[in-house]
Parts: structure tokens; C-alpha cells; sequence
């Protein structure tokens, strides 16, 4: 619950009203997008964010997003920005960077929703994480991703651990308003495929 109180004034005793709901807003910033013959995510939310999962609790970075990993000579990798650092679900970080590249990096591929979704039933049913030639390049990006992600899930033969974290962490990213609307598309078809396979 997010207040905002307009008064210089203690808030006793006073009434509010909602506005909007963490529902309502979803909706209206995936108003006009598409889903390729899947069921709307949004409306599996409330279960979603009720699940209880047995997962691992690890330091986790806690911003991990492209704009904090630089890359150097010799392939050499750095991560910045340690201020959100804090104890977490392990997979929190993966989730929320596999968000990220969807939406920076495979959204510039001006792929359409139905081939996105191909390509990322391809890589979800890839058993070793493996890139595959049935799917452009960039998905090699996500294939990795995927491969780290399972060597930290609490239980390595039930991936629906990464997979409930990252729909939620895709659902999560349309609220950005920077965000272009083929990058909240794909977002939104990848929490949409997710949400549907759990």
C-alpha cells in the first residue's frame, strides 16, 4: 500500500480513498498490447505473488541491471553500484536482469510478439541452456542467463522457481515509464508465457 499524504498536517483520523491498485495500473500500461494466444498474466498476479516457493537466500547485488556491468580489455567484467547490496532470494538478481535485456537489448531487435514467444518457448525448452540456431543470436544472451540461473535454483531439476521470479520481474518492469511500447510487448509476452506455463 503506497499513501501520499498532500498536508503539512499528522494524517489522524483522516480517510483516504484509493485510487489505483498494483491491478489497475498493470493494466493500463499494458492497455493495447498483445498476447499471442496466451491468457493475460495480470490476471494470475494475485496467485502468482501469494506462491511460496523453496528457494536460497544468498548477498545479492540488488540493482544488477546493464547500466551496472561494465565490461573491459581481456573480457574482463565489473559489476558497480553496491548500494541496494543486501541479503535476498538468490535469484532475484538473474530475474531482474534477464527483465532488462528483454527489454534493452532483445526489444532492439524489432522481433514481433509471436517471434519472441518461439524463440523464448525455444530457450525455456532448451534442457542445457545451450543456445540453439533455431533462434536469432541475441537469445544466446538470455540461454546463459537461464544456465547460471538453474545452478542456483534450491532445487535443480524444478526450474519454476526462476520462471515464477522472473514473470513477476517482468510484470514488475512495465511500470517504467521510459520504457518504448515494443519493449513493455515483449516484457509483456514473456510474463505472459511464463505465467502461463506455471
Amino acid at each position: 500500500l503506497r499513501v501520499r499524504w498532500l498536508s503539512t498536517a499528522d494524517p489522524q483520523s483522516a480517510t483516504g480513498r484509493v485510487v489505483a491498485t498494483r491491478q489497475t495500473l498493470l493494466a493500463e500500461f499494458t492497455q493495447g498490447l498483445e498476447l499471442p494466444g496466451l491468457p493475460d498474466p495480470l490476471l494470475r498476479l494475485p496467485e502468482l505473488l501469494n506462491e511460496t516457493v523453496s528457494g536460497t537466500q544468498s548477498t545479492i547485488h540488488g540493482d544488477l541491471n546493464l547500466e551496472n556491468i561494465l565490461t573491459g580489455p581481456g573480457g574482463f567484467v565489473w559489476l558497480i553500484d553496491f548500494a541496494e547490496t543486501r541479503d535476498g532470494h538468490t535469484l532475484f538478481d538473474f530475474a531482474h536482469l534477464e527483465a532488462e535485456i528483454i527489454a534493452h537489448v532483445i526489444a532492439a531487435q524489432n522481433l514481433t510478439p509471436a517471434g519472441h514467444l518461439s524463440a523464448l518457448r525455444t530457450i525455456l525448452h532448451t534442457a542445457d541452456g545451450a543456445p540453439t540456431e533455431s533462434v536469432p543470436p541475441v537469445y544466446a544472451l538470455l540461454s546463459r542467463l537461464h544456465t547460471i540461473a538453474g545452478r542456483c535454483l534450491f532445487n535443480p531439476s524444478q526450474p519454476r522457481e526462476y520462471h515464477l521470479a522472473l514473470a513477476l520481474s517482468c510484470m514488475g518492469a512495465l511500470k517504467f515509464a521510459n520504457l518504448q511500447p515494443n519493449q513493455k510487448q515483449l516484457l509483456y509476452v514473456t510474463a505472459a508465457a511464463l505465467a502461463h506455463s506455471l
